[in-house]
């Protein structure tokens, strides 16, 4: 694969990942706040984290694309290598997004 079509996939994910990011937070708009803050960083952390396509190679790739295509298309089913980094990922990021509903409760802001 080519650097450009390498950066051109790339630019088209993205911008795609921008238009439905921002249907996801347009249609989560009216939840209650407990749960539409966790949902849009638990998607954005999953959709954007990148990781190498193999091991010994230099481009990168969504996670989650290099986790599923490792599990379901790999021999020996490495899917772990770039889904345990997800998985450390999205449990800090569940943990923050706690720890942060934690202070404004005890802050006295509420949850609305």
């Amino acid at each position: 694969m080519s650097a450009e079509s390498y950066l051109l996939g790339w630019a088209v994910y993205l911008a795609a990942l921008i238009g439905f990011l921002a249907l996801g937070w347009y249609t989560s708009r009216n939840w209650p706040y407990w749960l539409r803050h966790p949902v849009r960083a638990l998607v954005a952390v999953v959709l954007l984290l990148p990781w190498t396509v193999s091991p010994e190679g230099q481009q990168w790739a969504p996670a989650w694309i290099v986790t599923l295509f490792d599990g379901l298309i790999q021999p020996d089913a490495r899917a772990g290598r770039a889904g345990w980094p997800l998985l450390g990922v999205v449990l800090v990021v569940t943990l923050a997004a706690g720890v942060e509903q934690w202070y404004r409760r005890r802050k006295g802001k509420g949850i609305a």
